[in-house]
This record gives structure tokens, C-alpha cells and sequence, in this order.
């Protein structure tokens, strides 16, 4: 049985080393067992080259500090929620979406507006009570939670317009690009009319909408869901644009393990995998946040003003203090009260 305390502990250590900008260095293990133990992880091949460096760099790291006892096989594929059940791989790196059909649960972490930015995300999912939480609800299927990580977030430009508070958004006619009917839904609680995103779509474009006593509705595309790296690169056919810096969408990546190759691992060697992982944290972290300072220095230097929405407010709105829900909105089945109440309480 894994040990709490170790899980925070090298949770921390990642954090912390986020917080302050440094490189981890290993330490070195005065002893390791005599046999060396090699454990298969599976990657999707198609991953970003900053993420699949820092999986290289965790087998590295394992290797490195267990003196070659305990080694990481890095594999590229199509990895799914099914694939350290079948035994066709020790550990698995999957998107959000991916591990949601094996637990509805993770679901709710892709709905709009549950974290302020991707340091909250990272510092919420990978506490020692919710991880608690998802260890349990996944323990029947065999699949034991090493660590999130933040992989980037959608925002939203505008033609000029701030989106700033939950009553900014109403009358907003905005191109999305949601993952699901339920993230669709929450901006429709909003007063949001989601048009599917295209990349032929303009801001202030004016299409036809269909009203709900069937006949249609010329209206002007006020807002478009855009990733950090589309931004500057964004054709508009209005004067201005301004940058909503919503967070609004955020899909974590997680590190999974077989609990039954876990449970046969010795008290050190999962240590040792812990302690990697909390490098592993920390190597995404860093190389995000310098990718992104980059991409929002040539935003201001290109002068496209920037707003922060109220992120907690308007979360109030729609899913309430306690996160049961309010009369605007209704969160779906999946969605656990508990584990919103825990993720507020992370900045």
C-alpha cells in the first residue's frame, strides 16, 4: 500500500520547484536491489515534442537515481483507459478525456471555469485529498493515479468586447470548439450562443442562426475560443481584438500505473518512482510557463489589451458555493460536490 505522506511529499517537492523556477536534481539513493526492474510506459505518439522530451527525462531520472535498478521503457502509441488494465503496459500517459471513460468522474475536470490558471489546476489535482478520491474510484479497475499535469488552456478573443464578469457574457455569440455538450452548456447558462468552431469563422462575422420557433437569425460573431498559440496568428474582420484570459478549458494529462505492477514494486522502489515523478511535475511545469510568458510578451507587444475574468465569481454563479448547483445551472450527474469544494480551495 502506497504511503500518503510520500505521495505529498514528492507532490511538494514539484511545486515548490515550479514556484521558484529551479531544475530538480536528483539525489542519490544509498541502496538499490540487486535486480533491475524495467517498467513499460506508454505514450501517445502524438503529444507535443516539450512533453515527450519530459518523459524522456523521467526514465532518465528513475534510472539515474536508482543506479540502474529500476528502469523506464518509454514506448509510443495509441494508449487508452484500457491499456494498463490489459497488461499491455506498466505505466500510460493519457488526456482527460481519455480516462473519463473509465470513471465519468474526470469529466468534470474539462468544465469551464473550476481552476484559475494552470498552477491551481496542478496544485488541486494532485493534493493529497483529491488524489485520495480518485485512488478509490478507480482502485476496481486496476489503475492507481501517479500525477496531473497541466497541458495547456482555451481562452477567448473578442472584437473589443470584456468578458470579465458571468453578466459579460450574456448576449455573447461566440465559435467554440467544446469538447462536449455539457462544457456547451455552461456558457449557454451564461447566455452564451455557441456557434462550432471553424477556422473559416471571423470576428464580427455575421451568420444565421436558427431561432427556436424555426426561423433563423442573422448575428455577429463576437467571440472565438483560441488556444495561447492562435492568438497572434488569429484573421479577424474586425479593428480590435482583445484578449480574454479566461482559463477557461483546461484538459490534464495524467500519469497512470497498473495497481498491481505498483503493488509489486518495493517500498523503494516506488520511492524512487514518486520522487521522479515529482521531476517529471516539474519539468512540465517549467518549460509551460516559459512557453507561455513568451506567447503573452509578443501579445502585449503586438498591443492587444488582455482581461482576467473573475474566475471564482462567476464559478459561483454556476455551479454555487458548495458546488450543488445554482438556478442558472445544473451540473451534470458526474459531478462531485465534494471534490469542487476541494479544488476552490487550491490558488
Amino acid at each position: 500500500m502506497i504511503s500518503r505522506r510520500l505521495i505529498a511529499m514528492a507532490v511538494g517537492l514539484a511545486v515548490a520547484l515550479c514556484g521558484c523556477g529551479q531544475q530538480m536534481h536528483s539525489p542519490t539513493l544509498l541502496s538499490s536491489p540487486a535486480q533491475t526492474h524495467t517498467l513499460i510506459l506508454q505514450v501517445n505518439r502524438n503529444l507535443s515534442r516539450n512533453v515527450l522530451v519530459c518523459v524522456d527525462e523521467f526514465a532518465d531520472a528513475v534510472e539515474q537515481m536508482s543506479g540502474g535498478a529500476l528502469t523506464v521503457d518509454v514506448q509510443l502509441g495509441y494508449p487508452n483507459d484500457t491499456t494498463v488494465s490489459r497488461e499491455e503496459a506498466d505505466m500510460v500517459l493519457l488526456n482527460n478525456a481519455q480516462i473519463a471513460r473509465a470513471d465519468r468522474l474526470f469529466a468534470m475536470f474539462s468544465l469551464p471555469f473550476l481552476f484559475d490558471n494552470g498552477h491551481h489546476m496542478t496544485s488541486a489535482l494532485n493534493s493529497e485529498e483529491v488524489r485520495q478520491i480518485l485512488e478509490q474510484r478507480l482502485s476496481e479497475k486496476g489503475i492507481f493515479p501517479m500525477v496531473a499535469f497541466y497541458n495547456g488552456s482555451s481562452h477567448l478573443v473578442t472584437g473589443g468586447q470584456e468578458l470579465r464578469t458571468a453578466t459579460d457574457f450574456r448576449g455573447v455569440t461566440a465559435a467554440m470548439s467544446v469538447g462536449s455538450a455539457d462544457e456547451s452548456a455552461v456558457f449557454q447558462a451564461l447566455g452564451v450562443r455557441v456557434l462550432p468552431y471553424t477556422s473559416a469563422l471571423r470576428l464580427g462575422e455575421r451568420v444565421e442562426l436558427s431561432t427556436e420557433d424555426g426561423k433563423s437569425e442573422s448575428v455577429s460573431v463576437s467571440a472565438i475560443e483560441v488556444t495561447l498559440d492562435q492568438v497572434l496568428s488569429l484573421e479577424h474582420s474586425s479593428g480590435r481584438v482583445r484578449f480574454i484570459n479566461s482559463y477557461h478549458r483546461m484538459e490534464p494529462l495524467w500519469l497512470f500505473m497498473s495497481s498491481q505492477s505498483f503493488g509489486q514494486l518495493t517500498s523503494w522502489e516506488q520511492a524512487v518512482l514518486l520522487e521522479s515523478c515529482a521531476g517529471l511535475t516539474a519539468g512540465m511545469e517549467e518549460r509551460r510557463s516559459v512557453r507561455e510568458a513568451g506567447l503573452r510578451e509578443q501579445i502585449r507587444a503586438r498591443e492587444i489589451p488582455e482581461v482576467d475574468v473573475e474566475r471564482l465569481a462567476i464559478a459561483g454563479v454556476l455551479y454555487g458555493k458548495n458546488g450543488q448547483g445554482t438556478d442558472l445551472y445544473t451540473p451534470p450527474d458526474y459531478f462531485d460536490p465534494r471534490v469542487y469544494q476541494l479544488v476552490q480551495r487550491f490558488e
